[in-house]
């Protein structure tokens, strides 16, 4: 299933309730609610709870362009026109994944076919201190 691959990358990285997340969808349902892909999720009854230190718990992103893997974190997120995929949190709860593109044309590299990167200090530290 498409969303399960696009949850387990954003779960590869660790993250504050990534272990409680991660238990959340394991069993989610999962519904598609706009033309770039993003879905919302609703856990299955009784998960626990995730701690965050904010509503994102997680971001990801990657250019939309084949070839330029080898450009630094920096350089990708400048250069390219990139794919966002934001993990969403609600009351400790996944709610929903939004993916959208930098600069709002059709998404051409799939986030399930693509490698994701991860902003190096992702969750800003300041948020919440």
């Amino acid at each position: 299933m498409r969303e399960r691959r696009i949850i387990d990358k954003l779960l590869a990285r660790d993250f504050p309730g990534r272990g409680e997340i991660g238990a959340q969808c394991a069993a989610a349902l999962v519904k598609v609610v706009d033309q770039e892909g993003s879905f919302t999720i609703r856990p299955a009854a009784g998960a626990p709870r995730a701690t965050v230190r904010q509503r994102v718990a997680i971001e990801a992103f990657y250019p939309d362009r084949e070839g330029v893997e080898d450009l630094a974190v920096e350089e990708a997120a400048f250069l390219v026109p990139c794919v966002h995929v934001l993990l969403h949190v609600r009351d400790g709860s996944a709610h929903r994944i939004e993916i959208y593109k930098d600069d709002g044309s059709p998404i051409g590299i799939a986030p399930e076919r693509a490698t994701f990167r991860f902003y190096p200090d992702f969750p800003p530290g300041w948020v919440g201190d």
